[in-house]
């Protein structure tokens, strides 16, 4: 099934997903509070189901964004952080 949820353990800030965007371009997974973020921009490499690889991006702003997402593409992972 797909969703998206997120879990706090310490400083440990992980975002778990499994996506398919309806439109390609960049697609937010999530927005956080600014206070889960980190200082700095965060790049994270994803596989997608069809075996090729997607950038995650996470942004002090709060958002969490599958970069150059494909429509129709699942995208299944997590991405963890320290603040």
């Amino acid at each position: 099934p797909y969703g998206v949820m997120y879990k706090i353990a310490g400083d440990l800030v992980t975002v778990d997903f499994d996506v398919n965007p309806s439109s390609s371009g960049n697609y937010i997974v999530a927005t956080l509070k600014k206070e889960l973020m980190p200082k700095t921009n965060k790049m994270f490499s994803c596989p997608a189901w069809t075996g090729e690889m997607a950038r995650i991006q996470v942004e002090p702003d709060g958002n969490v964004a599958i970069v150059d997402a494909v429509a129709g593409k699942r995208y299944s992972s997590q991405v963890s952080w320290t603040i």
